[in-house]
């Protein structure tokens, strides 16, 4: 909170939005509660993180009324209507310039896995589940003196930033366990860039294809093949033009990485214990 000039406190919208979060507590009917909150959520809509702690919080609702309900139809209309909230609020999470707190961030993970498991939406709940647990790790990670720069990489590679990726290169030099997945990050980013051009347009031509990726031609109508061929993208080469029928949704790319960075000396030093036993399964959880 800070002091107003006339001495007395006001709260930042995060602040507020938590208020808001405990008061609503004391409506005895969840229809009100939500009510509350979506109207506190559109009064705060300057505030990211207010607006995605008031989202949240309505989301749990809705997943509770599912949970009492307990039938089968109506818990899938309660995920219909939480899911939105949720995939809006990792939008503004991801994009806004505040700083998220990082329960905020957890509890949006641990409900977007909650809804794709219940539509049994394999991929996307593997994807929100990992991000759950992942996400104290890359805080770790961002707090090393020496390893700070990993997070960047591994979003940068997920990003699909390939020149962001290359200019690492010196980095990864540094460290003996990591520098070997140089070209597998590169190709990790090319085939993030490949996907993203490819869900706003459904015939690319090769040349599209490499000024998407920062390869050339030849390399790119490679990386397509290899992208159709591994389930990256549904669709076909007609005369050098790639007919996309579909996207797939990628796993989170941190992963393949971690069974390296899980053995650099004392990386996980500020890592709580159950994230720590976490990370010593990770190779196992990669295999399945």
């Amino acid at each position: 909170m800070k002091m107003t000039d006339g001495g007395g406190y006001r709260a930042s919208p995060a602040v507020l939005a938590q208020i808001v979060v405990h008061v609503s507590e004391w409506l005895p009917d969840i229809d009100d509660r939500c009510a509350l909150l979506q109207s506190m959520g559109r009064d705060l809509a300057g505030s990211d993180v207010a607006t995605a702690v008031c989202q949240i919080r309505r989301a749990e609702l809705l997943l509770q009324q599912e949970n009492q309900k307990g039938e089968e139809q109506q818990g899938a209309a309660a995920v219909d209507a939480a899911l939105p909230l949720l995939v809006e609020v990792e939008e503004r999470l991801v994009e806004t310039a505040e700083v998220v707190p990082q329960e905020v961030s957890a509890s949006c993970y641990r409900l977007l896995a909650q809804c794709y498991s219940t539509k049994k939406d394999l991929t996307r709940y593997q994807d929100a589940a990992l991000k759950q647990r992942l996400r104290p790790v890359l805080w770790a990670l961002e707090e090393s003196p020496s390893r700070g720069w990993l997070p960047a990489l591994l979003e940068a590679t997920d990003d699909g930033d390939v020149e962001a990726v290359r200019a690492a290169g010196p980095l990864l030099q540094r460290e003996p366990r990591l520098e070997h997945r140089q070209q597998l990050l590169e190709e990790k980013a090319a085939t993030r860039a490949l996907q993203a051009v490819c869900r706003s347009q459904r015939h690319l031509s090769m040349e599209r294809a490499a000024a998407a990726t920062h390869l050339s031609e030849d390399e790119a109508e490679q990386l397509v093949l290899r992208a159709l061929a591994r389930g990256a993208i549904d669709g076909h080469v007609d005369r050098s033009t790639l007919i996309v029928e579909r996207v797939r949704p990628s796993p989170v790319g941190v992963l393949q990485l971690l069974p390296d960075i899980k053995k650099l000396d004392k990386w996980i030093e500020n890592i709580s214990e159950q994230d720590t036993r976490f990370a010593g399964q990770m190779e196992s959880i990669i295999s399945l």
